[in-house]
């Protein structure tokens, strides 16, 4: 809006880089209004020119329902049938049906916009489900009211926006949407927050409609998949926690869950020779090969990784002949294995002091050059060394010469005091938190993703990579909402994502014992029913 409140219907942060890059987001638009500019905002914090061209705005082809409006009575045709009144002392209101328009005759206000209001419930509203509700609404003057998706009870959790909209006394249509971020709810309801002043409010047309998803497209065929966490990272199979031996049924499960392909985090190290040829034991090969086997002869992806070299991490300078010694085997062992086995170079590079970028940089390189020789077109998969990339605003990583079939990783934990809150293994773990989904947290995760949308406009042929995600103790409506939330956000990007992890750690998400799923809430997240 060109005037107070400066209302923000659609806004979008970009870093620039100076590379000419084209940028997009969509809106939907609440309400008709001509007082509407668009703007580009870019005084701070850097001074510097800046060059814009083919700047375009379109409308969209209009979301597709796929149910019938999930509201009763919606037009008011049956009287105030399946809507409900509440007034909270000192408010008195009562609600009719006049020119089938709703009414309601506000004679006393309440201390709050919160004690009055008028609703329906018994809502079937679903995890990752898109949704748009419409309504026409006026006021005898000028007035104010909320509205939203909410739980029914407290603590009253909102799963739209809190919509806060200025009436006025002309008939007008207000139209928004909301993807469900939340646990399943079948008793959802919707409200109108309307009691901080006595005017009357007319309500008519309320819908609510349930829409087609978008189609999501990736550009490789990772789309959907999970870790084997803490199996064969650990120092040896089976050393972190019970049951942590991978059975070949598990394997299955995966499948069946509808996961596309599982990462293999692999501990080399701890089954190499320190002394060169640095020669990785045949028989932990042997298990890595039973491992990938299961997985690829399923139809899914393999993903092995080079995870917890320690010395790696500590003197990078050190080890970095083993290093390439260790990639030599592996990529010389796998070598006329399917193209549906990829190789992740290192796990979060970048874990001290001596691991720079410029050491990164070029130790890929060489690393790179290496596996080409046996596996001249295997996916190859490159993290940088900022892997807390929301603290650096940049991918440092230089891509080798003449490269080929690429995939950039990254792991978005973020924030990082919430998503590793009262870890056991952290000396002086972040406290309990909480993610609500408010607007200020789901920018701090687009704008993480940005970085890397904003790297692939570079470099448009290779692909993104959410290699692993989770919140650990958090409470479970925080890590549906956030499982939710950067799944959706990393698909709406053509970005694959990875759930860590599978079993043996707190966030996993299989009961190794009872031998079925658990915290199947985030398991729903991750693979949204349609």
């Amino acid at each position: 809006l060109q005037e107070e409140p400066w209302t923000s219907y659609g806004a979008q942060n970009w870093i620039l880089t100076q590379e000419m890059t084209e940028y997009s987001f969509t809106f939907t638009m609440p309400v008709t209004d001509s007082a509407v500019g668009f703007n580009f905002h870019m005084g701070a914090p850097n001074s510097g020119d800046i060059f814009i061209d083919d700047v375009g705005l379109y409308d969209m082809d209009p979301q597709t329902p796929v149910s019938d409006n999930m509201l009763q009575n919606g037009d008011f045709s049956n009287g105030t049938e399946a809507w409900d009144l509440y007034a909270n002392d000192p408010g008195i209101a009562s609600m009719s049906v006049v020119n089938g328009e709703l009414v309601v005759d506000i004679s006393n206000a309440a201390d709050g916009m919160w004690d009055i209001g008028v609703l329906q419930a018994g809502l079937h509203i679903k995890n990752s489900g898109r949704y748009t509700f419409s309504f026409k609404a006026r006021a005898e003057s000028v007035k104010t009211i909320w509205t939203s998706i909410q739980k029914p009870v407290d603590p009253w959790t909102g799963y739209s926006d809190l919509e806060v909209i200025n009436l006025t006394t002309d008939m007008q249509q207000y139209t928004f949407d909301f993807t469900m971020l939340n646990i399943t709810d079948d008793t959802a309801q919707i409200v109108f927050h309307i009691g901080a002043d006595d005017i009357d409010l007319y309500l008519d047309d309320v819908t609510l409609y349930k829409v087609a998803s978008p189609a999501v497209s990736m550009p490789t065929p990772l789309f959907r998949g999970i870790n084997l966490s803490n199996t064969f990272d650990a120092p040896y199979e089976g050393a972190w926690g019970e049951g942590a031996l991978m059975q070949e049924a598990y394997f299955q499960v995966i499948k069946d869950a509808d996961f596309d392909h599982i990462r293999i985090p692999v501990r080399w190290s701890a089954h190499a020779e320190e002394t060169a040829p640095y020669t990785i034991d045949p028989e932990f090969f042997d298990r890595i090969d039973w491992a990938i086997d299961n997985t690829i002869s399923r139809g899914m992806t393999a993903v092995i990784d080079m995870h917890h070299y320690e010395e790696f991490n500590a003197d990078p300078e050190s080890q970095r002949e083993r290093f390439i010694a260790l990639w030599g085997q592996i990529a010389e062992h796998y070598k006329g294995y399917p193209d549906n086995l990829y190789f992740e170079l290192y796990n979060e590079p970048g874990l001290s002091a001596l691991f720079t970028v410029e050491f990164w940089n070029d130790a890929v390189k060489d690393v790179y050059n290496l596996i080409r020789t046996t596996n001249p077109t295997r996916y190859i998969v490159i993290g940088t060394v900022q892997w807390k990339d929301e603290r650096e605003g940049s991918v440092q990583l230089e891509l080798p010469d003449n490269y080929t079939n690429i995939i950039l990783t990254f792991h978005p934990y973020i924030p990082w005091d919430f998503c590793f809150q009262q870890v056991e293994w952290m000396e002086n773990p972040p406290p309990a938190s909480e993610w609500n989904g408010t607007l200020e947290q789901r920018e701090h995760i687009i704008e993480f993703l940005n970085i890397y949308t904003q790297w692939r406009a570079v470099h448009s042929d290779v692909p993104l990579w959410n290699g692993e995600f989770c919140v650990h103790m958090a409470d479970m409506d925080s890590r549906v909402r956030w499982n939710t939330f950067i799944s959706r956000e990393c698909e709406k990007r053509g970005i694959a994502h990875t759930y860590w992890g599978f079993m043996n750690d707190e966030p996993a998400l299989y009961d190794t014992t009872a031998g079925e799923w658990e915290k199947v809430d985030i398991l729903h997240a991750l693979l949204p029913e349609e």
